[in-house]
């Protein structure tokens, strides 16, 4: 069976094989940290153990111009997570959060404007 998708034909059945396969050799999954998860954790959250890890974690995570995330748009969701999770965090972690805010921030003038977050043009 073939399904025609943007002028492409896909071979589903080996598409499947080769999904099922991976699954074979990593049953668990390929599992990575989300800084969108873990700013929900943090806000949420912030009497579980681990807490201090989380921050540390978020703060760590933090991009040169003030976000989060990865490129081409996928940014500003993981940026608001983390700035929410952080405003009520003492010390540098507030100051993350400040940074995060401006960052997304439509209009601002601060020097953290991140690519991503900015409007086109």
């Amino acid at each position: 069976m073939t399904v025609e998708v943007a002028f492409a034909p896909i071979d589903v059945v080996a598409a499947a094989r080769e999904l099922v396969a991976g699954l074979r050799i990593h049953p668990w999954g390929r599992v990575s940290t989300s800084v969108y998860e873990t700013g929900r954790l943090v806000a949420l959250a912030p009497w579980l153990r681990g807490h201090r890890e989380r921050v540390t974690y978020l703060m760590g995570g933090q991009r040169e111009d003030g976000g989060w995330g990865g490129p081409d748009g996928y940014a500003l969701v993981p940026t608001l997570s983390a700035t929410d999770a952080l405003l009520p965090e003492a010390g540098g972690a507030a100051a993350a959060a400040d940074r995060g805010w401006r960052c997304c921030t439509p209009g601002s003038a601060v020097r953290y404007r991140c690519r991503t977050c900015q409007p086109s043009s």
